[in-house]
């Protein structure tokens, strides 16, 4: 990390054991990493196609059920899956986070922490300790931001219902269930800093949801932009492929 003139870096050197306490934090992570990235990479493309016009009409033109067909999903897919975070009866919900890293805090941050300050020629070294009330803290300030976002998970949850979840008719209150990318990509934004806020006391890291790749969606719309442009070119390279295969096949036959 670089800071001013010089940088810091960061050590963990915990030496106590791996348990079954910071394997389950883990897998906490692990999931909400994984399924995250996946929810970036599904908004980033959704985002993508609602902003470049020609390439969602290029694309559209050539698969149009297909295209349909995905917009739908990853609709369902940003929606469901976001909101599966903060439904409290989910197993892996930030709900039941919470309450497990309450009960086991003291097993699972055990990292033996420090930061090296560079500037120049001099170092420093400073041990870094989180205590219960950091991490209760910390839960309590996530907790805050969900209620800061409640009546915006709620429209989330009540388009999941209405849209994806059951045969609602979704006519009768399509005001109330309205929702946009940006809603989405501010929830997202929330998800990530809620496990952010737990990582750095694990190791003194930081994870970007959105894959530096979220949106190579563009290099598919590129092929299909360069297709349509010289479709005739293509069509006449390939008939004269097969002109020239099929005349190799009929002079072997005769042969």
């Amino acid at each position: 990390m670089i800071c001013g003139l010089g940088h810091i870096e960061y050590e963990n050197k915990d030496t106590t054991p791996m348990n079954e306490q910071k394997e389950r934090y883990l897998y906490f992570h692990d999931y909400y990493i994984n399924k995250g990235k996946n929810i970036a990479t599904t908004i980033a493309v959704l985002d993508y196609l609602t902003t470049h016009q020609e390439d969602y009409e290029n694309i559209s033109t050539i698969s149009p059920s297909f295209v349909s067909a995905v917009i739908n999903n990853f609709w369902a897919q940003a929606v469901i899956d976001l909101y599966a975070f903060y439904y409290k009866n989910n197993d892996l919900s930030f709900h039941k986070f919470f309450c497990y890293i309450k009960s086991n805090w003291n097993l699972i941050f055990t990292g033996d922490l420090y930061e090296y300050i560079y500037h120049g020629k001099e170092k420093t070294i400073k041990r870094i300790k989180f205590s219960q009330t950091d991490i209760f803290d910390a839960i309590t300030s996530c907790e805050n931001l969900i209620k800061d976002y409640q009546s915006k998970i709620d429209l989330l949850r009540a388009f999941r219902d209405n849209v994806f979840a059951h045969f609602s008719d979704a006519s009768k209150q399509k005001e109330e269930i309205q929702i946009s990318i940006e809603l989405l990509q501010e929830i997202l934004a929330l998800t990530e800093q809620i496990i952010n806020k737990f990582e750095v006391f694990y190791n003194r890291t930081a994870t970007s949801l959105t894959p530096a790749n979220a949106t190579d969606i563009y290099q598919t719309c590129y092929a299909v932009s360069k297709f349509k442009e010289y479709r005739a070119e293509i069509r006449t390279f390939d008939m004269q492929k097969i002109n020239a295969k099929t005349g190799n096949e009929n002079k072997k036959q005769r042969n």
